[in-house]
């Protein structure tokens, strides 16, 4: 397995639009840990620069994952049994991970193997956005899918929350949709029509936007997924 061509020189990101995947993701995260003790032991799988060092720095922390990140301990096939042993960590967290991961309901049973008893998994997964860090993007959860797989794996407490509203969501395949539109083998004449649409469409969303940030949020149009678990 070949790195994507930009895994040792992709800059750290640490601050993120609220209503993104990502800033919800850290919101839910942070809340999810804020009761644990810094004593507890965290194990970061596809930890990569490890963009939520906010949360896990105060843990005792080891990183693990595919390449050789400068926050990685340990180098290893995440879809592979991972090289720790049983019941030595109080803290299992992926960070938009799994979908890295061919196979990903097998790490999700070694993650319960290496957590403790009463440790927790926690983590963050896309579900309606691009495709990224081609060729190693492999899944999508629905939220159902995601309580499955882990209720099959054994843990218990199963919280799974949608990330991102609505509007974000929607914004954000249309963004991807318009820029896929203009690298098409369209005409001139059909590339400026469609700029125009965008920008119409673009003008309604500024003017509608008060209506649209009141849908509530739901796995039906979510951007990913905040999850955490307990192991028995």
């Amino acid at each position: 397995m070949f790195p994507p061509t930009d895994v040792f020189t992709r800059p750290k990101k640490t601050n993120w639009s609220k209503d993104s995947f990502r800033g919800c993701c850290f919101d839910y995260l942070e809340n999810a840990l804020k009761d644990e003790p810094s004593t507890a032991t965290l194990l970061d799988i596809g930890c990569g620069n490890n963009d939520f060092e906010k949360i896990t720095s105060r843990f005792r922390y080891t990183g693990v994952d595919f390449f050789p990140y400068k926050p990685v301990s340990v180098v290893s096939d995440l879809g592979k049994p991972l090289p720790f042993e049983s019941k030595s960590f109080d803290i299992v967290f992926a960070n938009s991970t799994l979908e890295h991961i061919p196979n990903p309901w097998d790490t999700i049973d070694e993650v319960y193997r290496v957590l403790k008893s009463g440790g927790k998994f926690v983590g963050g997964i896309p579900f309606l956005v691009k495709e990224h860090q081609e060729p190693y993007d492999f899944v999508r959860f629905t939220e159902y899918g995601l309580k499955s797989v882990l209720s099959r794996a054994g843990f218990v407490d199963i919280d799974v929350t949608p990330m991102g509203p609505p509007l974000h969501t929607y914004e954000s395949i249309q963004r991807f949709f318009f820029r896929e539109l203009h690298h098409s083998p369209l005409g001139w004449e059909w590339w400026r029509v469609a700029r125009i649409v965008e920008r119409v469409i673009m003008w309604q969303m500024r003017v509608l936007r008060p209506l649209y940030k009141k849908a509530q949020r739901s796995g039906v149009l979510a951007e990913g997924f905040g999850f955490s678990a307990k192991r028995i």
